[in-house]
């Protein structure tokens, strides 16, 4: 009797529970657990994973790069990139982001110039930046680059998958009135020099 029941135990845990009962000809049981955004994936990194690789080396670039390009952009524009390469936008505990989520990836690719500097830095370093991190054309490098190539690089924040709440505290600038905002803009603007020097000094 007793090794009758450790038989059907045995076959119960190799069949997942279902020793005993039948599955029609021809059809598969289905598997249990949420399903994969891509079931080819060789390895099934999350995307959260992903995400953090590539943004965060391209805001490691952005901090060295963003003091040869920052004349050319308009103040607002300017404003957008202190508040991003300051240590308030680093996504962590205690800061307006505290993770590479979704929320954090929306705010980042609704903004035009972010969308613009990300494609031209990722169209030209973005395979040599992966290089460092995996072998050419290993799985995990194919993973992570096409992942960049066919998501990020196609990402839209207004989708209905990508829209959720936004917890982030509302700044001054967004708080005040158009005539405000401009002034606070070019306050910004004529202080950008001292302050960028010792942001990038703290990150």
């Amino acid at each position: 009797m007793g090794a009758e029941l450790q038989t059907e135990e045995v076959a119960d845990l190799q069949t997942g529970g279902n020793a005993g009962k039948s599955v029609l000809p021809g059809k598969e049981r289905k598997k249990r657990g949420r399903k994969l955004n891509r079931p080819f994936d060789p390895v099934h990194k999350k995307t959260e994973e992903k995400d953090k690789y590539w943004l965060r080396a391209f805001r490691a670039y952005m901090q060295t790069h963003f003091p040869r390009v920052r004349k050319s952009m308009s103040a607002e524009v300017r404003f957008f990139w202190r508040d991003y390469l300051g240590p308030e936008g680093k996504p962590e505990k205690g800061n307006r982001y505290s993770s590479f989520g979704r929320q954090y990836k929306n705010a980042l690719f609704a903004n035009s110039s972010f969308v613009r500097h990300f494609h031209e830095w990722f169209e030209t370093y973005g395979e040599a930046e992966l290089l460092k991190k995996y072998p050419m054309h290993s799985p995990l490098w194919f993973v992570f680059y096409d992942y960049a190539a066919k998501d990020l690089l196609q990402y839209d924040p207004n989708s209905p998958k990508s829209i959720q709440p936004d917890p982030r505290p509302v700044s001054p600038a967004e708080q005040a009135p158009e005539s405000e905002q401009e002034g606070l803009f070019l306050q910004a603007e004529d202080e950008e020099g001292t302050e960028m020097e010792l942001l990038l000094e703290e990150i």
